[in-house]
Parts: structure tokens; C-alpha cells; sequence
């Protein structure tokens, strides 16, 4: 049960930051409910996540992993754009952005453009967030 709601909250920590850096998906009118919903999906699918890898002896932890779940996490979310008629990914405009002395230039996203940057939010913040907390070895 732990595991469950430790996966939950990571999840729903990941949307929710990924929403304050680029705002890229669009919940929709009932927003709390797609929110949760869309939060519960994501977390079924990290929860599920390393067990199956495990028994097809993929990496379970890692690089690969990460990369794993970034592009699972892009899949199950364009496959909740078809269910849930209200949420949608959203064209966006970055800003420019001054990194250890370089520039990076804004750019315009097209909204396949901006789901794949939001997942990869999504997936960095989660596995980020799993691995300085892990639960039971």
C-alpha cells in the first residue's frame, strides 16, 4: 500500500511540475477530476513498470529505464488525448533561457512537440523523484 501511494503522490508531484515549467497539457473543464485521473493512469503505469521490465529482463533501474518511462509516459498520455475528449496537449511558445552562460533560444512547440517535452518533465521528475527516495530493496 505504500508503494501504491508513494507511486500516486511522485506521479502527481511530476504533472503538477511539469504543468509550472511549460504548462503543456490542457485538463480540461473538470479539472481536478482529469487531473487525478489522468494522475492515476500514469501511476498504474509506474507501478506496473518494474516488474514487467524485470520479467522480460530489460533495466529496471538507470538510464534505460528513464528512457523507458519517458516514452511510456508519452504513449499513455496521447492515449488519455483519445479518451478524455477535454484533455489535450497545448502549442506553446518557450521563452529564452541564459544556462551556465549560453542561450538558449525560444522556440514555438506544436502540440505533438510540446506532449513529448511534457513527458519528458513528467518522466525526469519521476524518476528523479524514485531515486532519492527508493522504497524497499
Amino acid at each position: 500500500m505504500k508503494t501504491i501511494l508513494r507511486t500516486l503522490v511522485f506521479t502527481a508531484i511530476s504533472v503538477r511540475f511539469s504543468q509550472y515549467l511549460l504548462a503543456t497539457f490542457d485538463f480540461g473543464e473538470p479539472y481536478i477530476k482529469n487531473f487525478i485521473f489522468i494522475c492515476i493512469a500514469l501511476a498504474l503505469l509506474y507501478f506496473a513498470l518494474k516488474p514487467i521490465l524485470g520479467m522480460i529482463n530489460l533495466p529496471s533501474s538507470g538510464v534505460g529505464y528513464c528512457v523507458f518511462v519517458i516514452l511510456l509516459t508519452f504513449v499513455i498520455l496521447y492515449v488519455l488525448t483519445l479518451f478524455i475528449p477535454q484533455f489535450d496537449f497545448i502549442a506553446i511558445k518557450t521563452h529564452n533561457l541564459l544556462i551556465f552562460g549560453y542561450m538558449i533560444p525560444s522556440k514555438s512547440l506544436t502540440e505533438v512537440w510540446s506532449g513529448a517535452t511534457g513527458s519528458v518533465i513528467v518522466g525526469l521528475t519521476y524518476c528523479f523523484l524514485g531515486s532519492i527516495m527508493p522504497g524497499k530493496k
